[in-house]
């Protein structure tokens, strides 16, 4: 199961890594799926496909296409 850190997530959906911070803290991006060590957040990467086809697309989103 693939597992992505804020690096990944940002290089997947196009948002700077401080932007996915920020969404996080806002309750704005699922939960992380896990907690690596004692504070990095790390999802699923269905996970963060699902949230990007439901949610309203940040501002700054690539476009990717999930399909």
């Amino acid at each position: 199961m693939e597992m992505l850190d804020y690096q990944a997530v940002s290089k997947l959906t196009g948002l700077a890594v401080q932007s996915l911070r920020q969404y996080k803290a806002d309750g704005k991006m699922p939960p992380p799926d896990a907690i690596i060590g004692n504070r990095s957040p790390v999802w699923k990467r269905k996970t963060i496909e699902k949230w990007m086809r439901d949610a309203q697309k940040p501002r700054g989103w690539s476009g990717g296409n999930f399909d």
